[in-house]
């Protein structure tokens, strides 16, 4: 009975992670294009994802804001994450559940690679990549 529990609220706990949900994966409302870069704008759920990225910093989302917690931007705030060409930026909501979201180009539009993956042990990892278009 405890294992028949147990693997309904894990399956529930699976459905529902935000990383992959559905077209919002990665915590990802839509991708808007920048001249050559493209601004991720992420949902308004609320949820604080810590997120870094080489070149700008660490950064936490919340409310579809970006907070900067180090780098040129620090201690300021923007809508949403640009990335240019050749950046890519790792998210982060526990060690469970992580993004990898990597500026791309497909069939001549730009956009987002994002690789979501989610890991509970012992069960094994859940992982997606989807290409998000800019609009």
């Amino acid at each position: 009975m405890i294992c028949r529990i147990l693997f309904t609220t894990l399956s529930a706990i699976l459905v529902t992670f935000p990383a992959l949900a559905g077209p919002n994966i990665c915590w990802i409302d839509r991708v808007v294009s920048e001249g050559s870069a493209v601004r991720v704008l992420f949902s308004r759920s609320g949820y604080n994802i810590t997120g870094g990225n080489k070149l700008q910093g660490r950064f936490i989302i919340g409310y579809n804001e970006i907070i900067w917690l180090s780098g040129p931007k620090e201690r300021t705030t923007e809508s949403g994450l640009l990335l240019m060409q050749n950046e890519s930026a790792a998210l982060i909501q526990g060690v469970e559940d992580t993004c990898m979201i990597t500026f791309a180009e497909m069939d001549g539009r730009k956009g987002v690679t994002a690789h979501a993956s989610f890991s509970v042990p012992p069960a094994p990892a859940t992982e997606n990549s989807v290409f998000v278009p800019s609009e």
